[in-house]
């Protein structure tokens, strides 16, 4: 989008970092509502069969704001915390105290991986079947980002062959439409992308955007601009 905004001399924006505060406690609610419905040693729906977040490992893919946002969460509740990308963000390390992963590493070792990556041609289908295998049994995958970068089909043969355990997804591959064999699985927790559709979170958006608007006509670089080149044209 960058590039054909940059063609028109257009200024592109990335998100306001709103949607990324009020998206941070939805990609925990996923987390948690997998753990109250996980089915422990004693079966789901038991009283004990639930399975608590304190000390278990939660691995971010990505260190931008939104993952910044599920970081501080996940710390309130004594989470574990380890990240991958495509390079080591020490500014996100200092700010939560996570440690920096290769990717096969870290899904090897999370007891979740939450996804928190834009859809490029290099990251469509980042989570495919060889990737899934690497999850362990008890392991939950948590998609709030694209639907793309999971392979839905790898996905759903994945969960029924157990390995990782269960998925809470927010974004799906072909949407409107989800995998029909995700919806027949007890294991997958699925929502409408709607975390962020709160009344202050969508004040503050437009509020954002109106902001910009007004930067970028009174000749200033405006926030979060993905492209300050184009300025220069």
């Amino acid at each position: 989008m960058g590039d054909a905004q940059s063609r028109c001399r257009h200024c592109g924006h990335g998100g306001s970092g709103h949607g990324a505060h009020a998206g941070g406690g939805p990609q925990i609610a996923r987390l948690r509502s997998q753990c109250a419905q996980w089915r422990g040693p004693l079966g789901r729906g038991h009283a004990y069969g639930a399975v608590r977040v304190s000390g278990k490992v939660l691995g971010l893919v990505g260190s931008g704001r939104i993952a910044l946002a599920v970081a501080r969460r996940a710390q309130g509740f004594g989470m574990r915390l380890a990240y991958t990308g495509r390079r080591r963000n020490e500014i996100f390390e200092a700010a939560t105290g996570a440690c920096y992963l290769d990717k096969k590493e870290l899904l090897a070792s999370s007891d979740f991986v939450s996804l928190h990556i834009p859809l490029t041609p290099e990251t469509r289908h980042y989570m495919a079947a060889a990737d899934l295998a690497l999850m362990p049994p008890h392991a939950v995958l948590v998609n709030t980002a694209r639907g793309a970068v999971v392979d839905e089909e790898a996905l759903v043969e994945a969960l029924e062959g157990g390995r990782p355990g269960g998925a809470g997804l927010d974004v799906f591959e072909r949407e409107p439409h989800a995998h029909p064999g995700l919806r027949m699985l007890p294991n997958v927790l699925m929502t409408p992308h709607r975390g962020v559709a709160t009344p202050d979170s969508l004040i503050d958006m437009g509020e954002a955007c109106a902001h910009k608007i007004f930067d970028a006509l009174d000749g200033r670089l405006p926030q979060d601009c993905l492209n300050p080149h184009a300025r220069k044209a």
